[in-house]
C-alpha cells in the first residue's frame, strides 16, 4: 500500500520511500533517525571546534589559510546538505508511518517490539503485514 508520501517529490528519498513498508518503516526512520542526530553532532562539535589561521604572518601562510578555509566550507556544505536529506527522508518516513496507522507515541517510542504489534488498530486491513493480502 502506498501513501501520499511513497509519491516521487525529485529527491534524494524517493528511492527509500519504494523499499518501505508497514513491516519496516519504524525500523528504517530509526536508524535514519540516529544517524542525524549523530552527523549533526559531529558536525557541530567540528565546527565549535576548528579554527584555522595562518600558520605564520608570511604570503604563502595567509594564502594557504585562506584556501584551506574555502575548501572546508565547501566540505561542510556537502555534510550539512547531506543533514538535509537525512531529515527530509526522516520526515517522509514519519508521513508514511501515520498513513499505516502508526501514532505519534509510537514514532517516538523505541522499537523493542515489532511493528506488528506497535501498529494502531487504525491500520487498514489491505495494508502489507497488516492482515490484509499484500
Amino acid at each position: 500500500m502506498s501513501s501520499p508520501a511513497h509519491l516521487p517529490r525529485g529527491s534524494a528519498s524517493d528511492g527509500l520511500l519504494l523499499q518501505i513498508d508497514v513491516s519496516n518503516v519504524l525500523q528504517v526512520r530509526d536508524v535514519l533517525v540516529a544517524q542525524l542526530g549523530s552527523m549533526q553532532l559531529a558536525l557541530g562539535r567540528a565546527e565549535r571546534q576548528l579554527n584555522l589561521g595562518p600558520c605564520g604572518r608570511d604570503p604563502v601562510s595567509l594564502q594557504a589559510a585562506a584556501s584551506f578555509r574555502t575548501k572546508i566550507e565547501e566540505i561542510k556544505a556537502v555534510h550539512w546538505a547531506h543533514v538535509a536529506e537525512l531529515r527530509e527522508a526522516t520526515d517522509r518516513l514519519a508521513e508514511a508511518a501515520r498513513h499505516y496507522g502508526f501514532t505519534e507515541e509510537q514514532l517516538k517510542g523505541s522499537f523493542s517490539s515489532s511493528p506488528s504489534s506497535t501498529r494502531s488498530e487504525h491500520a487498514s486491513p489491505d495494508t502489507p503485514g497488516a492482515g490484509g493480502t499484500p
